[in-house]
């Protein structure tokens, strides 16, 4: 039986090679009508990428199926020794079924007669020898399979070739790319996708590519059943751009624009409202020097103190992707910061110029509020302190050398006095000199001092006949855009020998006299004046 197996064997692999040739082909055809036959309906029904995703995958399945009957099963299940066997009697008819029932007694275990088995399997295998058993293979499956996949292919390859570039689109389309379905007219929208205002307008914008029509139409749909067909003009200064403005846009939808027998992808326009402020939260933080701390205010009643700072806080009713705040006056701007819940930034109060802010807001998909609120601002100066100088009273004193001169002041502030000082000048050097009043680490809002000024401390020592020119000035405690100062004005002191003094004194003492015996006679005549009226009545 060796021989025969052999021979068997040799029928089989290559009965198996043929199959799996066969397989190649048909699988080829098939691939070219399927694919070709997903080009064609795609052309004519302009199928979206859902539905051509889908005919790709029931294309994928059929090649599947095709590739395991084609491919796999005749290398899986190869034709066994008793059909080729029944095949090879069937072109070899002077075997006379000695072939197969060779084969199969010499799988039987036990037979009844063995010697006649094995004078039977002799003879067969001296036929064998000269048997021509590659007529045992089928080759029609082949040629026909070949035939077919080269009609198919030839076909659609010629008319891949003669439809180029289309066919290239088409191809790249089953294979799932965003490509448009070539036409005689192909459209190219300008606008896509767009994000707008609700109420506002927005213009639809197409090209036209290879035959360029009179006009075209814009496809609008809302939602899913509500369609809308509009007309699209060329431009003036392009024949081949295609406008059309929509107006007061309330609704997002969805279009396509069609030039000839082209059509666009479809594109959305989403209608959302402009950003806006649900809530602000203003604080004001006065200067550390006022000692007032912070303190809340409305967003309409913003008076605020020079040197002051403005914390806003911004809650928006949309999630933003920025907020800036605008100073009206200055011309400036500020980006606000997000801390995950609020928006916020920090004003600095100038001493002048500010007159508002407006806070406008860009949400993430681009839209820039509107019209935005100005919230007036009205800035107060801190206003300088007051001082008055209470004694002497008179313009001009008059001290000996070793005298002394009491000067009294009051002065007051709003938020502390920071510092009091004396300034004084003699006639003789004309420079400038300050004694700095001790304040005891205080800062009151209101004070009244009296300094003991004595003369001898004054350097260089003075000399009868010195004039000596005197102020009080008065500083608060406003280091951010101060120190107001304020001083009183200018007052004399002469250096006088003791003489002099004694009879300034004596005459300052008649004054007072005279001003007393001038009050007691107006006394005494009111006196009179009185009891006169008492008697007529």
């Amino acid at each position: 039986m060796e021989t025969i197996h052999r021979k068997l064997s040799i029928a089989r692999h290559t009965q198996m090679f043929v199959d799996v040739l066969a397989g190649v082909f048909a699988l080829t055809g098939s691939v070219a009508l399927l694919v070709g036959g997903e080009m064609a309906m795609d052309w004519w029904l302009d199928l979206t990428w859902d539905a051509r995703l889908v005919a790709l995958l029931a294309t994928a399945n059929a090649l599947g199926f095709v590739a395991y009957q084609r491919l796999l099963k005749p290398i899986l299940v190869p034709p066994d020794d008793d059909e080729l066997a029944l095949r090879m009697e069937h072109v070899a008819p002077q075997l006379r079924s000695r072939l197969i029932a060779a084969v199969q007694l010499a799988r039987e275990e036990r037979v009844p007669s063995p010697s006649l088995v094995g004078q039977l399997v002799a003879e067969t295998e001296q036929m064998a020898v000269t048997l021509p058993f590659r007529k045992a293979v089928r080759w029609w499956p082949l040629l026909r399979m070949f035939g077919a996949a080269a009609l198919v292919c030839g076909f659609v390859g010629l008319a891949f070739v003669k439809l180029r570039p289309a066919s290239v689109d088409l191809l790249r389309r089953a294979l799932l790319f965003h490509v448009l379905v070539p036409r005689k007219t192909s459209v190219e929208v300008v606008t896509k996708d767009q994000v707008v205002a609700k109420g506002d307008s927005v213009v639809i914008e197409a090209v036209a590519k290879g035959f360029v029509p009179a006009d075209g139409q814009l496809m609008v749909r809302y939602g899913v059943a509500q369609q809308q067909t509009l007309t699209v003009l060329p431009t003036r200064e392009d024949k081949a751009r295609f406008r059309r403005k929509i107006e007061n846009v309330q609704e997002t939808f969805s279009y396509k624009v069609k030039l000839n027998d082209g059509v666009s992808e479809s594109y959305k326009i989403k209608a959302q409202p402009r950003p806006s402020l649900a809530s602000l939260r203003c604080v004001q933080v006065y200067p550390v020097y006022t000692g007032l701390g912070q303190q809340r205010r409305a967003p309409g009643d913003l008076t605020l103190l020079e040197g002051s700072k403005l914390q806003l806080q911004a809650v928006p009713v949309k999630p933003l992707k920025s907020a800036t705040i605008r100073l009206a006056g200055l011309n400036t701007e500020t980006p606000m910061q997000f801390n995950g819940k609020e928006w916020t930034a920090t004003i600095d109060v100038p001493v002048k110029g500010l007159s508002g802010f407006s806070i406008p807001l860009v949400d993430n998909a681009g839209l820039a509020s509107k019209d935005d609120t100005v919230y007036r601002v009205d800035i107060v100066p801190d206003k300088p302190p007051t001082v008055s100088l209470t004694y002497p009273t008179r313009r001009e004193e008059l001290v000996t050398v070793y005298g002394t001169l009491w000067v009294g002041f009051e002065a007051a502030d709003e938020f502390g006095i920071g510092t009091a000082m004396i300034h004084y000048k003699l006639d003789k050097d004309g420079v400038e000199k300050v004694i700095e009043l001790d304040m005891e680490g205080q800062h009151p809002k209101t004070m009244r001092r009296r300094y003991e000024w004595k003369m001898p401390a004054v350097s260089p020592l003075l000399a009868e006949g010195t004039a000596i020119e005197f102020w009080i000035e008065v500083r608060d405690t406003n280091n951010v855009t101060g120190p107001g100062v304020t001083m009183t004005d200018h007052y004399a002191i002469k250096v006088v020998s003791e003489a002099e003094k004694r009879a300034e004194l004596m005459r300052r003492l008649d004054e007072y006299l005279s001003q007393l015996g001038s009050v007691a006679d107006s006394q005494l005549k009111l006196n009179q004046t009185l009891g006169d009226l008492i008697r007529a009545k």
